[in-house]
Parts: C-alpha cells; sequence; structure tokens
C-alpha cells in the first residue's frame, strides 16, 4: 500500500504453519488497506515486494495513481542531424 506521496510502503509480514508438519507459508497484508496476499515461500514474498518497489518508482499523480511514462515517438529518437557533406 502506498501512502499518498508514493514514499513508502507499509505491510505486515505473518509466517505460519498450517498445520505441525508442514512448510512455513507467509502472509503479508497492505497497510492501512487491509489487502492480503499469500505465499508458499519468503522467496516468493521477497519476489512480489521487489516488483511492487520497481512497479511504484514510476511517478504519481495528484490522486495517488501510477503515471506511466510518454510514449516515445517513433523514429524521434533516430532522428540526427547529418553531418556528412558530399564532394
Amino acid at each position: 500500500m502506498l501512502n499518498t506521496h508514493g514514499q513508502y510502503q507499509s505491510y505486515l509480514l505473518r509466517l505460519y504453519r498450517p498445520g505441525p508438519h508442514t512448510a512455513w507459508r507467509v502472509m503479508l497484508e497492505a497497510i492501512p488497506g487491509r489487502e492480503q496476499q499469500g505465499f508458499a515461500s519468503l522467496q516468493e514474498a521477497f519476489l512480489f515486494l521487489e516488483t511492487q518497489s520497481v512497479t511504484t518508482s514510476m511517478p504519481l499523480s495528484p490522486d495517488g495513481e501510477l503515471t506511466p511514462p510518454p510514449a516515445a515517438t517513433p523514429g524521434l529518437s533516430d532522428q540526427h542531424e547529418d553531418t556528412t557533406s558530399i564532394s
């Protein structure tokens, strides 16, 4: 969950076992939104958090939504001044 300025995300991390001889599971709960995301391993949870940090490095609009960078104009970056001369 992003704060209104996009400067941080807060999650509650829970580690639990569904049974006495089962693998540990991970639950991340976004704060303050209370959205929950379950994972079969810490590695999966860390991958999720990493993707969240990459995704949220995009600028935010005034209403707190992610703003993708403007699309490149086709051919614009390929244009450059021709400095060759014909003799």
